[in-house]
């Protein structure tokens, strides 16, 4: 899924400037990479999207080297995480601004540019999450796929209050 949705990113036309930067060994294989958004408003602004660094790379500096990249390209930068990364973008300077549904948005100096996030209901249409639930429905039951709707609602609501909560403790 996360291929589709950084693939939604780089194929969609009503984004700022897209860029994908990559880190890789000395033998060309791809281990880590960045997607981010360009904006330009009084400054040149920048949205980051993804981070990922292979796990078996992790703490080595690659992340370190990729986040170094970006504060060279722009002074204002944005972007929303889950809470476990937060204390990972605090290092490199991201002070926590406010959360957003499941998320909690960061900041290091103070962006003003659209920060565009897809919306979760432009992938439901993607064919790969179309035949992941034509799967899922033909080898479940109707009472099955009640509980796991059930299941997920609850899930997604505890994250938001847990968002939340910590935003209210943790905002700089």
């Amino acid at each position: 899924m996360l291929e589709e949705e950084v693939r939604t990113y780089i194929t969609r036309h009503d984004l700022p400037q897209i860029e994908l930067l990559t880190a890789s060994t000395d033998d060309g294989r791809i281990v880590g990479f960045l997607l981010f958004g360009l904006v330009q408003t009084e400054v040149q602004e920048c949205n980051i999207y993804y981070t990922a660094v292979q796990k078996q790379f992790r703490r080595q500096g690659i992340m370190s080297k990729m986040m170094q990249v970006i504060l060279e390209i722009s002074p204002a930068i944005g972007l929303s995480c889950d809470i476990a990364m937060v204390p990972i973008y605090k290092r490199y300077g991201f002070r926590i601004v406010k959360g957003r549904e499941t998320q909690v948005v960061m900041f290091i100096e103070n962006p003003t540019g659209i920060t565009p996030v897809i919306d979760p209901a432009d992938l439901e249409k993607l064919e790969v999450v179309d035949e992941a639930f034509r799967w899922a429905v033909q080898r479940s039951n109707v009472n099955d796929m009640r509980r796991a709707d059930r299941a997920m609602k609850s899930h997604l609501a505890a994250r938001k209050a847990k968002v939340r909560q910590f935003v209210k403790v943790n905002a700089d």
